[in-house]
């Protein structure tokens, strides 16, 4: 005879909730490591868009003269010159590898400096209108001394940095459009 509804086999344990933890918040981040981001972005946005803002007010089809050539030379040389300055400014950092990135990014402004400085005296020495490709030749490698020179964070590595992610986040000249 069978029995039905009973069963000798142990009865299948309740289910059970696992309760986890959100993760923490991040912490709030180092007032003076976001003070010194501040400071390094605003440096290198500042370089890219001011020399995007000269860029917009050289006319296209003017004739490149000495005058010309120099003038625009002195731009590169005044405002890498700007960046290189504020960069020295910055104290030592309070972020892992910020003392390399500022490092990097002063060879790279002090580099554009002094090449357009040098194209600069090479076209004054040249008599008349001589010179002209020297100082061309000048104004371009002065712009590309810097043409990877333009994301402050790049050397930073954020990714494997949460102090350097938060202290981005917290300096409003690095948000790009500053």
């Amino acid at each position: 005879m069978f029995a039905v509804g009973c069963s000798t086999a142990p009865q299948p344990a309740p289910p059970t909730t696992t309760v986890t933890q959100p993760p923490p918040a991040p912490p709030a981040p180092d007032p003076q490591a976001v003070a010194w981001m501040d400071q390094l972005c605003g440096a290198v946005h500042g370089y890219r868009i001011a020399n995007n803002e000269r860029s917009k007010q050289s006319e296209s089809g003017t004739v490149v003269t000495k005058k010309v050539l120099t003038e625009h030379l002195t731009q590169l040389e005044e405002l890498a010159g700007k960046t290189v300055r504020e960069l020295e400014a910055l104290p030592a950092s309070p972020l892992p590898e910020g003392d390399a990135a500022k490092q990097h990014f002063l060879q790279k402004y002090t580099t554009s400096r002094d090449i357009a400085a040098e194209g600069k005296r090479k076209l004054a020495a040249a008599g008349g209108e001589s010179g002209l490709e020297a100082g061309l030749q000048a104004m371009q490698d002065s712009q590309n001394a810097v043409s990877d020179a333009y994301d402050p964070l790049a050397p930073l590595k954020p990714e494997s940095s949460p102090a350097v992610t938060a202290a981005a986040a917290g300096a409003k000249k690095c948000a790009p459009a500053s």
